[in-house]
């Protein structure tokens, strides 16, 4: 899903999670890895899936020029960039904020 709003562009997508990749990020938050599970993550066969957002900017290239000039598109350029990457937590886990996880442009 994709969300466009006056503070950017949003995508949410759903992502695949390791046992791995769970017990790190509930070592991170502090928490028990089942309180994480129950709270972030919804199971499915042999792995968990958990809701991840993607926030963009938008680029200066992307914006009119300030001295309101026309201009040349130049479509090379990025017109968006990655600002931030949360995990949301289950909708009946509203006490809980959503947490940075770097999914997009990770190495592993």
């Amino acid at each position: 899903m994709i969300k466009y709003s006056e503070r950017g562009v949003s995508k949410y997508f759903l992502i695949q999670l390791t046992n791995n990749q769970i017990r790190a990020l509930a070592e991170r938050e502090n928490m028990d890895i089942e309180t994480f599970k129950v709270s972030y993550l919804y199971p499915a066969i042999d792995y968990y899936v958990g809701i991840s957002e993607a926030s963009y900017k938008h680029t200066s290239h992307s914006e009119p020029p300030e001295d309101g000039k026309i201009r040349k598109v130049k479509p090379a350029y990025n017109w968006l960039r990655l600002t931030d990457e949360f995990l949301h937590p289950k909708p009946d886990s509203i006490q809980l904020r959503p947490i940075n996880y770097n999914w997009i442009y990770t190495s592993k």
